[in-house]
């Protein structure tokens, strides 16, 4: 690899981690806010803090915890995001385009799958030139590898959950409204009307601190920063309520506790979008989605234990939104290659 990204989500693991309730009550609020603090999950779950940050570190050292990052608004610091779908005439050739991919600094996304298509990788870029430019190069230099192509414009992206971790509703109902008596969380920041902020590079310094460590004491980052532990504090409530920082995320394997990965690609029509993100953020089987222009206006991230499941989340969607779709498409995810957030 050209420099170190955050790898996760999936490998090509048997599933041999066995979790039991506590495991996946603290998964569970992990992924809710990955900043909640050790003593906020304790009082949730009764249990000592002790016990939570044993298990945090033992999940991480298992690979059920694959990192701990900040998802950042990439618009938000002005730039345009592509999402390619590729599919391959030569699998056994993939990996020459994954080194390519790899070593672009306009390459933000990697990630290998199977079905509809081969490949998918993210570019960002500034000016839409920059992207014509890169994707020409690519096309030209792999004509002879690449069969076909599809390009979508992000608009919106949206994690809405790990509900599949504890599976009982009411058992999530009693872990959602989770209170941070420490306040490093944000979590109320979380919930604020959005305001306008303009990044500087002050605010860029705090965000490349916490990209690949979103647990990171504010002490920690302010270390890191060279700044007042008030100034990080405040410049991250500002960032928040912008939304620059969309969410604190724990990554995990779900491939190590039985679940599959599969991404469903959409093209509806006059949908209530409000709607659809409600439904995918009520779901406990869907964990994402995102909005795009081209040939998909929507995809669904989805994590199921087996085929059957999958199918029966995707026979569940098609009853409820059967007036509004007009072709839809599925991949299985293998691996993420490559995340990286531009930040320098």
């Amino acid at each position: 690899m050209s420099k170190k990204y955050f790898k996760g989500q999936i490998e090509n693991i048997n599933p041999t981690v066995k979790l039991d309730l506590i495991d996946r009550k603290i998964l569970y609020l992990l992924g809710q806010n990955a900043r909640i603090s050790t003593n906020a999950i304790a009082k949730k779950i009764k249990i000592s803090r002790d016990i939570v940050s044993y298990r945090i570190k033992k999940l991480s050292e298992q690979k059920v915890i694959s990192g701990f990052i900040t998802y950042i608004n990439l618009r938000s610091l002005g730039y345009t995001i592509f999402t390619v779908f590729l599919r391959l005439k030569n699998l056994e050739r993939e990996k020459e385009i994954i080194t390519y991919l790899d070593h672009s600094s306009n390459v933000v996304l990697v990630q290998n799958c199977g079905g509809y298509y081969n490949l998918q990788f993210e570019v960002a870029t500034i000016e839409i030139e920059h992207f014509d430019s890169f994707f020409s190069e690519f096309i030209s230099k792999f004509d002879n590898l690449v069969v076909s192509y599809d390009i979508l414009l992000q608009v919106t992206t949206q994690y809405t959950g790990r509900g599949a971790i504890v599976g009982n509703k009411e058992l999530q109902a009693q872990l959602d409204n989770i209170k941070d008596a420490k306040g490093s969380s944000f979590m109320k920041e979380f919930n604020l009307k959005q305001s306008k902020k303009e990044v500087d590079l002050v605010d860029k310094k705090i965000l490349k601190a916490l990209s690949l460590n979103s647990r990171m004491p504010i002490l920690g980052v302010a270390k890191k920063t060279k700044l007042a532990p008030n100034t990080v504090i405040n410049r991250l409530r500002t960032l928040i309520k912008s939304k620059v920082i969309k969410q604190f995320l724990v990554v995990l394997n779900f491939n190590l506790m039985g679940y599959q990965w599969h991404s469903l690609l959409l093209k509806l029509k006059n949908v209530d979008q409000e709607k659809l993100f409600t439904f995918c953020k009520n779901h406990p089987n869907i964990a994402f989605i995102a909005s795009y222009i081209g040939m998909w206006n929507y995809k669904i991230s989805i994590f199921t234990q087996n085929n059957y499941e999958f199918h029966d989340v995707v026979q569940e969607f098609q009853d409820l939104f059967s007036d509004h779709i007009l072709e839809y498409g599925s991949m299985i995810m293998y691996s993420r290659i490559k995340y990286d957030q531009k930040l320098g």
